[in-house]
């Protein structure tokens, strides 16, 4: 991204990708904001929403670097940061809670994803979001029932194959058993 002092800003050269330094803010095709600077902390959405808005980002990371820009928060906010609400911080938190539930039945996960969560609620802060110990509890809460759900759920769709892997087979056999009749 280059500099451009008449319009002051950084900007790629198809323009679709552009850096504020007085806001902070930078988008990708005009819209989907995905760095914000609120209250002096640099937020960044981390969320991939296409194979071109990655290569913005990571242009935009290598130019915040490059500036001496620290990142403080990554949200994965499929939206954009411009539309950060209470209830995406909460479907963040639950991710992360989720994703964790996994990890502890499983060495395929790594365990860092609880380790999210404080970074997360501190960016909520930033944005003028308060996410209570209750909120946290019902995020928890919700995040242990759908992963029993999905189990579950697992469970019966694996019986039900079973079963019919079973039906198909007695069908097999019947009709295997009444051809080797027929051909004597």
């Amino acid at each position: 991204m280059q500099y451009r002092p008449r319009l002051k800003l950084y900007k790629d050269s198809s323009g679709n990708n552009t850096y504020d330094p007085a806001t902070g803010q930078a988008y990708s095709y005009k819209w989907w904001r995905y760095v914000d600077r609120v209250k002096g902390k640099i937020v960044f959405n981390d969320f991939n929403y296409s194979k071109t808005t990655n290569k913005h980002q990571w242009d935009a990371k290598s130019l915040l670097e490059e500036l001496g820009i620290k990142i403080d928060y990554f949200l994965n906010v499929p939206n954009g940061l411009q539309s950060v609400t209470k209830d995406s911080i909460l479907k963040l938190i639950f991710k992360a809670y989720l994703t964790n539930i996994k990890a502890e039945r499983s060495h395929k996960y790594k365990k860092t994803h609880v380790s999210e969560v404080p970074s997360i609620i501190k960016a909520a802060k930033l944005y003028g979001f308060k996410i209570t110990k209750q909120d946290l509890a019902k995020t928890k809460k919700l995040a242990l029932l759908d992963d029993e759900n999905r189990r579950l759920k697992a469970r019966i769709e694996a019986k039900v194959y079973r079963n019919n892997l079973k039906a198909v087979k007695a069908k097999f056999q019947t009709e295997l058993n009444s051809t080797d009749a027929i051909s004597i």
